[in-house]
């Protein structure tokens, strides 16, 4: 079966935005910290099991404190300048919004 990892997002994405208005700022955490920590990242084309796969995360949007320990994946806070560089290598980009 193929998973669309776009329209998951785009659900969670709506779901977040119905909730934003009530939401704390803990709350907020709670929910990305729960993204980084169950979201499928092996569903990724880019996906490599051999190696360690690094998930770079833009600076305004969470900072390291959230970051959970996930075998194989390295989180890494990054500047849009940084992705706008790397924007013409093999680099998948997939966003998602709480705040």
């Amino acid at each position: 079966m193929k998973v669309d990892i776009y329209k998951e997002m785009r659900e969670m994405d709506m779901k977040a935005t119905i909730l934003r208005n009530s939401l704390t700022k803990k709350d907020k955490a709670e929910i990305k910290q729960a993204i980084l920590r169950y979201y499928k990242f092996k569903r990724s084309v880019m996906w490599n099991s051999q190696t360690e796969n690094t998930i770079y995360l833009l600076e305004r949007n969470i900072s390291p404190e959230l970051f959970p320990q996930r075998k194989g994946i390295k989180f890494v806070i990054i500047t849009q300048e940084k992705i706008d560089e790397l924007n013409d290598s093999a680099l998948e980009v997939q966003r998602f919004q709480v705040d």
